[in-house]
C-alpha cells in the first residue's frame, strides 16, 4: 500500500472508501476495528486513524458516539465526490496566485521582501511543490473513486 508522493492515510482512507462503495461495507453496517485495519494494510493505528477521520469528514464513516465502533454512513461517496471538487478548485486559486508571486520575485527580487520570500522565493516553490502534490493525491482518489462506481454499475 505505497503510492509515491501520497500519505499512507490517503492511501487506506481511499481503499476503505472503495470497499464502501463496492459494497463490501452496506451502508449502516458497523466497520471492521481500527486494530484490524491496521493489520489488513500493514499500517500503524494512528495511520488507520487518520484515514478513518478523512473518512468521517468526507461523511463515508461515522462514528458510535458511545463506543470506538465505525459505521459506513447512509450518505454515500456523493459528498466526498463533491468536497474533492470543491478542494481542487481551492488549490486552482492557489497554485495562480503563487505563480504571480513567483514571477513577481523573479523579475522584481529585492520588491518582494516585504511579503517574506525574500529575493529566491523559495518558499514559495516549495508551497507551489506541495500544492501539486495534493492535486496529484486528490486526482488518484477520483480517479480511483470512478473506477470503483463504474464496475459496480454507478456513476461516478
Amino acid at each position: 500500500m505505497t503510492v509515491k508522493g501520497i500519505p499512507a492515510y490517503l492511501q487506506v482512507a481511499g481503499a476503505i472508501g472503495d470497499r464502501i462503495a463496492a459494497g463490501e461495507f452496506t451502508p449502516g453496517s458497523r466497520l471492521p476495528t481500527r486494530v484490524s485495519f491496521a493489520r489488513h494494510y500493514d499500517v500503524s493505528e494512528t495511520v488507520v486513524q487518520s484515514a478513518v477521520s478523512s473518512l468521517v469528514r468526507q461523511g463515508q464513516v461515522r462514528r458510535d458516539p458511545h463506543s470506538t465502533a465505525l459505521y459506513a454512513s447512509e450518505e454515500g461517496s456523493e459528498v466526498a465526490e463533491v468536497d474533492l471538487a470543491q478542494a481542487l478548485r481551492r488549490l486552482d486559486v492557489v497554485e495562480e496566485q503563487l505563480a504571480q508571486i513567483l514571477s513577481e520575485a523573479s523579475s522584481t527580487g529585492p520588491a518582494v521582501q516585504g511579503r517574506g520570500f525574500g529575493g529566491g522565493a523559495w518558499p514559495g516553490r516549495s508551497v507551489l511543490r506541495g500544492v501539486s502534490v495534493l492535486r496529484e493525491a486528490g486526482s488518484v482518489l477520483a480517479r480511483l473513486r470512478a473506477r470503483s462506481g463504474r464496475a459496480h454499475g454507478r456513476t461516478a
